[in-house]
């Protein structure tokens, strides 16, 4: 034997398992038994499945969500040095569906004027190319030249870090039906 072995629970080792049956022999307990287990498949089958038709029972739940987001951002532009402050409503505007949050991490700001110059939402390889009735031509970077809005100068582009921005959101779920006065929420 190894000092392992040595180590063992004499009463583990040297136990066996048999099985034994205890017989109670008292007929009203039996029939009590029975009766119990009667009643219980009875309830199940025949009340709930049959007399109210549980299992059919089928309901699409209503439901709600609301969302709120708290704190601002500061953030410096990577074009021209600038600080800009933005709030909570800019940074989550235009609200695009209920119950859903969107968080810009990076605006870009545009300063524009109206005038006749390269377009570069519109490519070009020929002066057919540009918009009909503008008399735009093709410049020689592949870009349409015609009255659109123009640079005035460069694009202020902020890395906005929302990291301490919170979103709070609350849900509600009720089924109308089947439990019309419970309503669930987290």
């Amino acid at each position: 034997m190894s000092a392992v072995d040595s180590r063992e629970d004499t009463d583990k080792l040297l136990s066996y398992y048999t099985k034994q049956q205890v017989m109670f022999l008292d007929r009203k307990l039996g029939m009590t038994f029975y009766v119990i287990q009667l009643s219980i498949v009875a309830y199940i089958v025949g009340y709930m499945f049959i007399y109210k038709k549980g299992y059919l029972e089928i309901e699409q739940a209503k439901g709600a969500v609301v969302t709120h987001v708290y704190g601002d951002a500061m953030a410096t532009s990577s074009g021209k040095s600038a600080v800009r402050y933005f709030s909570t409503e800019e940074l989550t505007y235009p609200g695009l569906e209920n119950g859903n949050v969107f968080i810009a991490t990076r605006q870009t700001v545009h300063k524009q004027k109206r005038g006749v110059c390269e377009d570069f939402e519109i490519p070009c390889t020929a002066n057919y190319d540009c918009t009909p009735g503008r008399k735009g031509t093709c410049s020689p970077n592949g870009y349409c030249i015609e009255p659109s809005w123009c640079d005035e100068e460069e694009n202020e582009i902020y890395e906005i870090d929302t990291g301490g921005m919170q979103i709070w959101t609350r849900s509600t779920l009720q089924f109308v039906k089947l439990a019309p006065a419970r309503v669930f929420f987290n």
